[in-house]
């Protein structure tokens, strides 16, 4: 079905919130997930052949069983939607990303790695597994933005 060498799944991750280390100095001034970036981001993926968006969600985005996670700079679920759509259109498989309360680096304001990862209909418990394995073995606590999923 692939050819030889080529990666099937080719993914970005994309924050609506950030909680590495690094990022806890300065979160009192974070600003609100910029939709239309973030739209553009998934145009940019989709002309460049990506496959998978990972959406770390955390408490940036409301939500109706827990509104006590919003934040200033929480959006509405609707924005979240939006992306998903938006993805969905394209062809890219979307991945909601949460983290633990704790992690091994230390509990950093909600979490920070290893995650959990629920996916969509799609994606069977073996991908599963072999999606988090990937992310948890290239994921570093000061890899903050963003980071491309590579597995055969």
């Amino acid at each position: 079905m692939t050819k030889k060498g080529v990666i099937p799944v080719r993914g970005f991750l994309i924050h609506i919130s950030h909680y590495d280390p690094q990022w806890c100095k300065v979160k009192a001034r974070e600003k609100p997930f910029d939709l239309d970036l973030g739209l553009e981001i998934v145009d940019t993926m989709w002309e460049v052949g990506l496959n998978l968006l990972v959406i770390d969600c955390a408490d940036g985005v409301r939500y109706k069983s827990h509104p006590e996670l919003a934040r200033k700079y929480t959006v509405p679920m609707s924005h979240l939607g939006k992306l998903v759509n938006r993805a969905q259109e394209k062809g890219i498989e979307v991945v909601p990303k949460l983290n633990f309360s704790q992690s091994i680096y230390g509990n950093c304001c909600i979490g920070s790695v290893p995650a959990i990862f629920v996916f969509s209909q799609g994606f069977s418990l073996f991908w599963s597994y072999q999606i988090s394995k990937s992310i948890c073995l290239i994921y570093l606590p000061t890899a903050s933005l963003h980071f491309y999923l590579s597995f055969s």
